[in-house]
């Protein structure tokens, strides 16, 4: 009977030994990071501010605004900009990002000029704004 009883006492013990140590596990996991609607309100207005600040000439073949889109992230914002700029417009480009990242942004800007729209590849140049 006392055997019995000291095999249970070691059997919950090792069990919750088990749990205690998946959790721990678990908890040290790092899960991604959602962006919040604070994220997507800072990347729509650095799109914005970069469109007031240089006069795109590719426009979205979707809408009549220029081929620029956002892609919020909590540590960073992303900023793709889509089109056959020349190497002066990007750096004009460049220069908008980089006052607009001074003056709007709380967090870096990551900047990825695409010859197409929409076609994350054959990527032009990718600047990271600090």
């Amino acid at each position: 009977m006392h055997l019995r009883r000291l095999l249970y006492a070691l059997l919950v013990v090792a069990v919750i030994g088990v749990v205690a140590v998946t959790t721990r596990h678990l908890i040290s996991l790092r899960l991604p990071k959602i962006p919040t609607a604070r994220d997507q309100e800072e990347a729509n207005g650095i799109i914005q501010s970069l469109e007031s600040g240089y006069p795109f000439r590719v426009m979205s073949i979707h809408d009549s605004r220029p081929a620029v889109y956002e892609r919020p992230h909590p540590d960073y914002s992303v900023i793709l900009v889509f089109g056959e700029y020349t190497a002066a417009e990007r750096a004009k480009i460049l220069a908008v990002a980089k006052s607009v990242r001074r003056e709007k942004a709380t967090k870096p800007v990551h900047l990825y000029f695409y010859p197409r729209e929409l076609d994350e590849i054959d990527l032009l140049q990718k600047e990271i704004l600090p």
